[in-house]
This record gives C-alpha cells, sequence and structure tokens, in this order.
C-alpha cells in the first residue's frame, strides 16, 4: 500500500438483502479501480485534500440518453 486510501474497499449502497454484495468489493491503487474479485481494471480514482473521486462506468438508465 503507497497510501491510507489505497487497499480493498466495500461499496455499500444500501441495498439490503443483496444475494452477492462481494461484487461491490473494489481495490484501489496507483489511481487504478479494480474490482477485488477478478482484479479487473473498471475506473480511476483521484485523491485531494478531504475528497475522493471514483470514476467509474454507469450502465444504461431506460429513458435516458447515454
Amino acid at each position: 500500500m503507497r497510501g491510507p486510501i489505497e487497499g480493498r474497499w466495500l461499496i455499500d449502497f444500501g441495498n439490503d438483502g443483496v444475494a452477492d454484495a462481494g461484487g461491490n468489493e473494489i481495490v484501489l491503487g496507483g489511481g487504478v479501480v479494480a474490482l477485488a474479485h477478478v482484479g479487473k481494471p473498471i475506473g480511476r480514482y483521484e485523491v485531494k485534500t478531504g475528497e475522493l473521486t471514483l470514476t467509474l462506468p454507469m450502465p444504461a438508465i431506460d429513458g435516458e440518453g447515454e
């Protein structure tokens, strides 16, 4: 680990009763966000004083544009 933010994290979306909450586990390291269970990079992150910004893909939402 290079800094206190890097490592394995669980993103809690407040979905009670989710069958596989482990699918929400990510690993932060070197500015890259990866899925913990497969190690696949899915996005990036940036740390500024008092702020963590995750940039992740967003699935399409019915009725909305890209």
